[in-house]
């Protein structure tokens, strides 16, 4: 059952051995995946009738968040891609991508890097890329219609690692700081756990 802290338009699923929360975006037929970390035919599953037009957005090059990429890539071959620009390294080098702990396989097709600013459009929804670096280089999060799909930045009750390769803690205090500066209302759609706000992430953690 999806959190009331979403819209009708918004399915999350959990998937994948490390928890991953994947995001199903629709608006008529069509449809934005965001971080598919794996179970490529659950996810498929969760598509609604009728969808003609996809596209996947990864929010990082962790593989817990791409790890069903090339499953769906063979499912859809059509999907349009998108990827962060600096993250492009950790999607071709093992020990910063991870995904032999995860099993499957590295895509074929990387798709379209990005970097800010940019819009994602789905059907009449529009979101827009916003950088937020310290848990990657690279890590991107989307932001529309009071929705904030914050990858690993920030979850209900901590923040992203940071001793990752390129991670940084002193980026991550900045990525935070631009989130504090959302309306409160905004709803935190964080890559692992529940859902949660930006006025109730500011009660618990201190800048």
């Amino acid at each position: 059952m999806n959190s009331p802290l979403l819209p009708d338009w918004v399915k999350k699923l959990t998937v994948g051995p490390y928890a991953t929360n994947s995001y199903l975006i629709f608006d008529g037929d069509q449809c934005l995946i965001i971080d598919p970390g794996g179970d490529g035919e659950t996810i498929s599953q969760a598509l609604e009738e009728g969808v003609k037009s996809m596209q996947i957005f990864l929010t990082h090059g962790h593989a817990d968040h791409w790890a069903g990429l090339a499953e769906l890539e063979e499912l859809f071959p059509e999907a349009r891609i998108f990827y962060p620009e600096k993250d492009e390294i950790f999607f071709k080098k093992p020990n910063l991508h991870f995904l032999h702990f995860l099993g499957g396989k590295v895509p074929n097709n990387l798709g379209q890097a990005l970097h800010p600013p940019y819009e994602l459009r789905v059907g009449n929804l529009s979101f827009s890329l916003i950088h937020l670096p310290g848990h990657t280089p690279g890590h991107l999060a989307l932001l529309g219609h009071g929705l904030l799909f914050s990858g690993d930045v920030v979850f209900m009750e901590g923040v992203g690692r940071t001793d990752f390769p390129g991670g940084s803690p002193e980026e991550l205090r900045s990525s935070l700081k631009m989130i504090w500066s959302l309306p409160p209302e905004t709803v935190i759609c964080p890559g692992h756990g529940p859902l949660t706000t930006v006025r109730e992430v500011k009660t618990y953690l201190e800048l």
